[in-house]
């Protein structure tokens, strides 16, 4: 009798845990019955289809570790990144090591892109030489506003790939320590960034002024306070709201000659500003004119 309560509470236990087990699996099995030796079946059922699931599961992480290096704990010398460049492929940027596998179209043999894997490139994503002597890493020499753009692709590069490790070379030391060439990288991005807040600032201030051109009338330029639309979207032939910058006064077209800028830029100045040394007015276009058609190209 004693017998026949343990096996009743043990299949009743093993009845319980099954149905719990099929509740959250209800694909892979199904329970043999609801009697006691059913509910014994059902439990090997269970523990058999949960070793499976976690044994898949290890071999999955196993293979996962075979194709990319742990996050962020991993060291490369120049050697071991250039060998990975089928599967995984790996990338540097800016010292930092990327899989950028799943882009394999674009990284892997025959892709457009394949000559930046197994190497850190950086100075390549911005001066465009993707010759052997061009695709460097270090950024030295570029301008602040050029350094801006290597924060856009680091940037993009940590939003959709996979961040690996780092590499051993210009950015970082043998321990993964940074060198003083990454600091003076970011130093040159910081300035790149104050420079783009400066520019902004002055954009609003002073907006650039639309312009269109044909062969039959050549160049015009004016300003305006709103966009230029066409059924309801903007021209892509103008450079529309003078830089998109809306405001409540329209301005007068002027040369802009900006403090160390290399040629000047067309821009919308405010009545009170006119007189500022800065702006030059347009040969043939009347001081007050908000619109005028140039003579050539290059005035």
């Amino acid at each position: 009798m004693e017998v026949s309560i343990k096996l009743f509470l043990f299949s009743t236990l093993a009845l319980g845990f099954a149905i719990i087990i099929a509740w959250y699996y209800p694909k892979e099995f199904q329970l043999a019955s609801f009697s006691p030796l059913g509910s014994i079946f059902s439990l090997v059922s269970v523990i058999d289809f949960v070793s499976k699931k976690k044994a898949a599961t290890a071999e999955r992480a196993n293979e996962q570790m075979k194709r990319s290096p742990t996050e962020g704990d991993r060291i490369f010398s120049s050697d071991e990144l250039a060998a990975m460049t089928e599967d995984p492929i790996l990338l540097g940027f800016l010292g930092k090591v990327f899989d950028v596998t799943k882009g394999s179209k674009h990284y892997g043999p025959g892709g457009g892109y394949q000559f930046f894997a197994g190497k850190d490139a950086t100075r390549a994503f911005i001066t465009g030489d993707f010759t052997e002597s061009g695709l460097l890493s270090d950024i030295n020499g570029l301008e602040p506003k050029e350094a801006l753009e290597v924060k856009t692709w680091l940037d993009f590069y940590e939003k959709d790939y996979i961040y690996v490790g780092k590499l051993h070379g210009t950015y970082y030391d043998a321990d993964g320590r940074p060198t003083e060439k990454l600091r003076s990288a970011h130093h040159l991005i910081a300035e790149g960034q104050k420079e783009k807040a400066a520019n902004d600032a002055d954009k609003r201030k002073f907006p650039p002024c639309n312009s269109e051109w044909s062969e039959k009338t050549g160049t015009r330029i004016w300003c305006s306070t709103r966009s230029l639309t066409l059924f309801s979207k903007p021209l892509s032939l103008f450079n529309s709201n003078s830089g998109g910058i809306s405001r409540d006064w329209t301005g007068f077209p002027r040369k802009y000659f900006q403090p160390g800028a290399k040629s000047f830029r067309c821009a919308c100045v405010p009545e009170q500003e006119l007189d500022n040394p800065h702006f030059k007015m347009y040969d043939n276009c009347d001081p007050k004119a908000i619109s005028c058609k140039l003579a050539s190209k290059n005035e």
